[in-house]
């Protein structure tokens, strides 16, 4: 599931990835556009027209990122939703780590990637978040070389939004994403939310995706 809002400058090379480095087999694309005023509905169109795997889901006013995810998850036909900004770009065998993961750990609801920052791939943008008794997240090592994060999976107390691969049907029984955040912190519910479930949240270093990220 891919948000979409006013990203003409950033959705055709974030699509254009997926398509490439997705198994047309066993993979869907869904585009929600959060009613845009640029260029981009006409993109993720265009693509969807060459490319059976790609749909494009209307919205016709802005519900935010969580709203959007709502919006798809009655329309998606996987057990598994991989969660992406407009502006995320997933690297090369990014999904199959992820996937391994949740085959290979029931109780983990949730696996991440490791987010690099597109300005500086050798450095991170999250691995996961870390989230603060004061209710808050963080991004777990912005900035930090890529070397730190190793190559094994780990815990985290939470995702980040910017990429994630949740179960359906978990998402399905918390009552999906609370939209109430619309923008922002919405990630950090999610993840209070699965730690309440008693759901897990791991990263997957083996699993790497660009962001264009701008605080």
């Amino acid at each position: 599931i891919v948000v979409n809002y006013n990203g003409a400058d950033a959705l055709e090379r974030c699509l254009g990835e997926l398509i490439s480095r997705t198994d047309p087999a066993t993979t869907e694309i869904l585009v929600v556009d959060n009613a845009s005023t640029d260029g981009s509905p006409a993109i993720a169109e265009r693509l969807a027209a060459e490319n059976h795997r790609v749909r494009l889901i209307r919205s016709e006013v802005n519900r935010g990122y969580a709203g959007a995810v709502n919006l798809a998850l009655p329309e998606a036909r996987g057990d598994v939703l991989a969660v992406l900004n407009m502006d995320v770009v997933v690297g090369s065998g990014w999904l199959e780590p992820l996937i391994a993961l949740l085959d290979g750990k029931p109780e983990a609801g949730v696996a991440c990637p490791l987010i690099l920052l597109e300005s500086d791939p050798d450095r991170i943008n999250a691995a996961g978040q870390n989230l603060n008794v004061t209710g808050l997240g963080f991004n777990r090592w912005l900035g930090k070389p890529r070397e730190k994060a190793d190559s094994e999976p780990f815990r985290v107390t939470g995702l980040h939004g910017a990429a994630f691969v949740i179960r359906r049907s978990l998402l399905e029984r918390l009552g999906g994403w609370d939209e109430i955040g619309f923008l922002y912190f919405e990630d950090v519910e999610l993840s209070w939310l699965l730690r309440i479930a008693g759901s897990e949240i791991w990263c997957v270093p083996a699993s790497t995706v660009t962001h264009d990220y701008h605080l």
